[in-house]
């Protein structure tokens, strides 16, 4: 039987499609299908982590209008818009919680990172301390402007 029937890729990355002359049994490709689906299961992206076990990820988010700005929240409305099946919780007008539970956090990374500043990682520890490592490189690297 099938242990991991498929292959993960970026849509960018692909060249070339040719069809295959060997075909799949309706209730193979049922299986590979529940399985694939499984994987992916509270993925952030498209990490099929061997854990199904979730993380919960709590991570607080900031907005603080310049002022003559907007009143809008565009930072709600990108959580919104990107933030999968995560729930918001609201805070303060300034201010909301995010969580999620996931089963690969890594693949959070560069998606909390491109928030800036506005976004802080409340939970899980692990994460938090990732973040907290990969803002001290940046600020090196700019400390030598």
């Amino acid at each position: 039987v099938f242990e991991k029937p498929y292959d993960v890729y970026r849509f960018e990355r692909i060249e070339e499609i040719e069809p295959m002359e060997e075909t799949v049994e309706p209730e193979a490709f049922r299986r590979m299908t529940e399985m694939a689906e499984q994987g992916l299961d509270h993925s952030w992206i498209v990490s099929t982590a061997d854990s199904t076990e979730k993380t919960e990820v709590v991570v607080r988010f900031w907005f603080e209008p310049a002022e003559g700005a907007s009143p809008v929240n565009f930072i709600r409305a990108r959580v919104e818009r990107e933030g999968r099946w995560g729930a918001i919780e609201e805070e303060s007008e300034q201010s909301f919680l995010y969580r999620i539970g996931i089963t690969d956090m890594s693949e959070m990374k560069s998606w909390l990172l491109s928030f800036g500043s506005v976004a802080e990682v409340v939970v899980p520890d692990l994460l938090r301390r990732i973040m907290i490592n990969e803002w001290e490189r940046t600020r090196e690297r700019y400390a030598v402007i």
